[in-house]
């Protein structure tokens, strides 16, 4: 059971106010990586019952993610400017139909890549 490091099919809560980082989840899924074979059932913390091939997935999201954010913040932009440019709009029809739209998706990793 993965808890709030897995959301399958949906985008994560990062909690940076409390000490969370988007590199301690993707670090979280590659110990879980390690640990999964094609017969584990992970269990996330939301959304369906998953397995291996879903959390890779997961994790890769959230690299891309990262990556396409991380060069905006880097050249100053602010949450609105990041919203705007929308850096994961690939990745929002799969992944933004859950507790965070993909603008609440976008504030969300700003803050916690900002942090």
């Amino acid at each position: 059971h993965m808890g709030d490091t897995f959301f399958n099919g949906f985008y994560p809560f990062i909690d940076s106010r409390s000490g969370g980082s988007i590199e301690g989840v993707i670090r979280s899924i590659d110990l879980v990586l390690e640990l999964a074979d094609a017969e584990t059932v992970i269990i996330p913390g939301h959304g369906p019952i998953a397995n291996r091939d879903d959390l890779i997935a997961y994790r890769d999201m959230l690299t891309k993610a990262r990556d396409a954010i991380s060069p905006l913040i880097a050249d100053g932009k602010s949450v609105e400017e990041t919203v705007a440019a929308a850096p994961t709009k690939e990745f929002d029809a799969q992944w933004g139909g859950g507790f965070l739209n993909p603008e609440r998706f976008l504030r969300v990793m700003h803050a916690a890549l900002t942090k």
